[in-house]
């Protein structure tokens, strides 16, 4: 089964990103860029053994994971500062019956 999804246009920094979604983990994206940031990438692939959709692939997982990991970080010092009542590990054993 394919799905067709008509474009969807993302804006990822300065550049512009068109996803087109074939269906069965198969995407494909096309990014538009100047040739001064596509030589850019090119020579940082070039550098570190890698290929461009390698490249751009762990780019933006990686940019996802950090804002993530940003969300979880706020989510749990907003815990913290509602309840900061801290314990020794001496006490957590103790809470917790561990020997």
């Amino acid at each position: 089964m394919i799905i067709r999804m008509s474009y969807i246009v993302l804006r990822f920094l300065l550049m512009c990103i068109t996803m087109y979604y074939r269906g069965d983990d198969d995407m494909s994206i096309s990014i538009r860029m100047n040739e001064k940031e596509l030589e850019l990438i090119k020579k940082y692939a070039e550098l570190n053994g890698s290929t461009v959709s390698e490249v751009m692939r762990k780019a933006i997982l990686e940019k996802i994971e950090d804002e993530f990991d940003i969300f979880l970080y706020e989510k749990a010092f907003k815990a913290y500062e509602q309840n900061s009542k801290t314990y020794t590990i001496e006490e957590a054993k103790s809470l917790l019956g561990i020997k």
